[in-house]
C-alpha cells in the first residue's frame, strides 16, 4: 500500500521496478545523478581547533597533534564567515599566512559560506541589492528576514535564478580560494520564504526545494572549473559540505553533514538521531555523510562530557565523515574532547583507526560512485530478507563488509548487536567475526592488529563489552580489507619533511585477511584488482594479488582457525621460500625483507 499527499493538482512520479533494494538504489541514482569521488583528505579526521585554545593558532595545534601526540589529521575547519557578514574582512593576510602554514604541514583548511547576506554588510549588500542579486518580496524589494545561527542575523537571500548573481557569488567563493582555503561549510539553503519571488518569476513555495540545487550547483560549477581533469570521476581537490538537500543533490555535492545537533543523547536531535539521518540520506542516494562530533547546541543539558564525546567520536570514526565540532552555542562554554586526558587518548585511538582504514573507505567511495550505494548502509540495502535486520536503526554496514553498532546511549557497559543473515536458500550465511573485540591496539605507534575471535552465525543478537575507547565492529568472514601504515599523519602532501604523509608510505600496503570456515577470502582496493586467498588443497593455501602497483610492499595478516587447519610449515613467494622470523615486529620495519611469523596467541599468520 502507498499513501501519497500532494500540494498541487498534478503529480509526476517514477516507479522503479527492481529485484531488491540494493538494485533500486543504483537505479535511482542512475536517474538522479551520482556523487563524484571526493578527494582523499575528505576521509581523514577533521578537527575544528580554533575554538579550543585562543592562545594557539590552528597550525600550532596541528604541530602538537603530529609531533607531540602522534594524532593524524587532514582537515582543519576554520569558521570564519565570508557570508553572511564578511568575517574575513581585514584579516586576509593573517588567514592566508595561517592556511599556507597548515598546507606546509599537509593539512587543508575550509572556511564558511551560506546563501545569505546581512543587511549590515553594506559593501556587498548594497551592491547585490542594486544589481538584482537578491530574492524579492511581492513589492519588488529585497526580501529580508531574520535567522538565528551562531548569533542573530537580518538578511536577504541570494537569487541563484539570476545568472549574473551566480557569477558574482562564485567570485566571492574565489576570494576564499585565493586565501588558500580548500573549501567551506556551505550552510543553510532551506530558508527560502514561501512568498518570495525569484528573478525568473518563481514563487518561494515552488522554489524552496529547487533552491538547494541551484545554490549547490553554483559551488559545483565553480570548483569543477578549477579541476585539471574535469571529465573524470574524481571531484576537484576541494571539500564543500552541505546540510540542505533535495532529490538529486548528490550530483552537485560530495559531502553532507546532518545539521546542528544537540549535544546530548536525545533520539530526536542528539547523537542517536545523527545515525538515523545519515542512514536516511544514504538510502536517498547521498553516499558521503557524517555529523558534528560533540554536537552543536547545549541549552538544556550541560556541555558534552567525556562519555558523550567518546561515543560520538567512535560513531564518527565509522561514519562517512569524521568531523569534530569544536564550536556551537549553549549555556556556558563548550567542552572539548581534548580537555580530558583520556579524551585525547581516545580521539587519537579512533583517529588512528580511521586513518588506517582509509584504503578500505576510499575503495567504498569508488563503489559509491559506481553504484550509488552509501558508505553507511541501512540493513535494508544488504539484508532485505531479514526483517529483524531491517528494523535496526542504530547499527549499519560500514561499506561492504563491516557491521558496526556505535553506542548511542549513556552509561553503557555492553552493547547488543544483531548479526544479520541473508535469509535466502540461494545465499547462505554470512558468518561474522567480532573484529572490535579481537583488535590489539599498540599505544606506542597507534597500530591496530587483528586477532581471531571465532565465527558467529547471522540471525542472532550478541552482547559486546563497550569500554569508552571501543566501537562494536564485526566483519563478514571471507573478507580481505586493505589498510594504511599507522605512521601516516595526513592524506595530503606536505613541504615540512618531518610530516609523514600518505604519499611517502603509499607503497606500503597492509592487508587484513579474515578467512571463512573453508579458509578462503577475497577483497579489492581502488588501486588493486583483487586480493584472494584460496584453499586449493588440504595442505596448500595460495594468496594472489592482482593488479597492484609494481612498487607495493604488502604486509599481510591472515586470521582464522589456524590450529584446526594446521600451522604453516613453509611459505613461498614467486617460487622461492621465505624465512620465518622471531617476532612480527621484524616484518613491519622499513627494509625488513621477506619473511613470515605465526602469532599463536591471536591466531594470525603475518607475511
Amino acid at each position: 500500500l502507498m499513501l501519497l499527499e500532494q500540494e498541487s493538482n498534478s503529480l509526476n512520479m517514477i516507479i522503479f521496478l527492481s529485484r531488491n533494494p540494493q538494485e533500486a538504489v543504483t537505479m535511482v541514482t542512475e536517474v538522479n545523478g551520482k556523487s563524484l569521488i571526493p578527494p582523499p583528505w575528505e576521509f581523514g579526521p577533521w578537527n575544528q581547533l580554533q575554538d579550543e585554545d585562543p592562545t594557539k593558532t590552528q597550525s600550532q595545534r596541528i604541530e602538537e597533534f603530529f609531533f607531540k601526540y602522534d594524532i593524524p589529521c587532514s582537515h582543519a575547519i576554520n569558521t570564519v564567515h565570508f557570508f553572511p557578514h564578511g568575517g574575513e574582512k581585514g584579516r586576509e593576510q593573517e588567514l592566508k599566512k595561517e592556511n599556507d602554514k597548515l598546507l606546509s604541514l599537509g593539512v587543508k583548511s575550509t572556511a564558511y559560506f551560506n546563501a545569505m547576506l546581512e543587511t549590515g554588510y553594506t559593501e556587498l549588500y548594497n551592491y547585490s541589492a542594486t544589481h538584482d542579486y537578491l530574492l524579492k518580496n511581492e513589492d519588488g524589494l529585497p526580501y529580508n528576514y531574520s535567522y538565528i545561527g551562531a548569533s542573530k542575523f537580518f538578511v536577504s537571500q541570494i537569487d541563484f535564478t539570476n545568472p549574473q548573481a551566480v557569477t558574482w557569488y562564485q567570485q566571492q567563493l574565489e576570494r576564499s580560494v585565493n586565501l588558500s582555503f580548500h573549501g567551506w561549510m556551505y550552510d543553510y539553503g532551506e530558508y527560502t520564504p514561501h512568498d518570495s519571488v525569484s528573478h525568473d518569476g518563481t514563487y518561494g513555495l515552488k522554489m524552496h526545494n529547487e533552491f538547494s540545487h541551484l545554490y549547490q550547483k553554483a559551488a559545483f560549477d565553480y570548483l569543477t572549473a578549477l579541476d585539471p581533469n574535469p571529465n573524470d570521476q574524481y571531484a576537484p581537490d576541494y571539500v564543500f559540505y552541505v546540510r540542505s538537500s533535495y532529490t538529486g543533490s548528490q550530483k552537485y555535492t560530495w559531502a553532507h553533514w546532518t545539521g546542528d545537533p544537540s549535544s546530548d543523547w536525545s533520539y530526536a536531535s542528539g547523537l542517536p538521531a545523527q545515525i538515523t539521518a545519515s542512514l536516511n540520506i544514504g538510502l536517498s542516494g547521498m553516499p558521503f555523510s557524517g555529523s558534528d562530533i560533540g554536537g552543536f547546541e547545549w541549552y538544556v543539558d550541560p556541555a558534552p562530557d567525556l562519555d558523550l564525546w567518546s561515543r560520538w567520536t567512535a560513531a564518527g570514526c565509522v561514519s562517512g565523515l569524521m568531523h569534530e565540532q569544536g564550536g556551537g552555542k549553549g549555556t556556558g562554554p563548550k567542552s572539548h574532547i581534548f580537555d580530558f586526558h583520556n579524551g585525547t587518548l581516545i580521539w587519537r585511538k579512533f583517529a588512528k583507526l580511521r586513518m588506517q582504514l582509509f584504503p578500505y573507505i576510499y575503495t567504498q567511495a569508488h563503489i559509491s560512485h559506481d553504484t550509488g550505494l552509501p558508505i553507511m548502509r541501512h540493513h535494508l540495502i544488504q539484508f532485505w530478507n531479514d526483517s529483524k535486520a531491517i528494523s535496526q536503526n542504530q547499527q549499519y554496514m560500514f561499506g561492504d563488509v563491516f557491521l558496526t553498532a556505535p553506542v548511542v546511549d549513556e552509561n553503557k557497559k555492553s552493547q547488543s548487536v544483531y548479526l544479520p543473515f541473508y535469509n535466502s536458500t540461494d545465499r547462505p550465511g554470512p558468518l561474522w567475526i567480532d573484529v572490535g573485540s579481537g583488535f590489539i591496539y599498540d599505544e606506542q605507534d597507534g597500530r591496530y592488529r587483528i586477532g581471531f575471535t571465532g565465527y558467529q552465525n547471522g540471525g542472532q543478537s550478541v552482547d559486546v563489552p563497550v569500554p569508552l575507547d571501543s566501537v562494536p565492529l564485526f566483519v563478514i568472514a571471507g573478507s580481505i580489507v586493505p589498510v594504511l601504515d599507522p605512521r601516516v599523519m595526513t592524506l595530503n602532501n606536505a613541504t615540512n619533511n618531518s610530516v609523514i604523509t600518505w604519499n611517502k608510505l603509499k607503497h606500503i600496503r597492509h592487508v587484513w585477511v579474515f578467512v571463512d570456515e573453508n579458509f578462503n577470502a577475497s577483497g579489492q582496493s581502488w588501486d588493486t584488482d583483487m586480493y584472494k586467498l584460496s584453499h586449493y588443497q588440504k595442505d596448500l593455501l595460495i594468496f594472489d594479488i592482482t593488479g597492484a602497483p609494481n612498487d607495493y610492499i604488502h604486509i599481510i595478516q591472515i586470521t582464522g582457525p589456524w590450529k584446526s587447519l594446521g600451522l604453516p610449515g613453509n611459505v613461498e613467494t614467486d617460487g622461492h621460500e621465505i624465512i620465518v622470523v622471531k617476532e612480527w615486529e621484524q616484518l613491519v620495519q622499513d627494509n625488513s625483507g621477506e619473511g613470515y611469523y605465526y602469532d599463536d596467541i591471536n591466531s594470525v599468520l603475518w607475511l
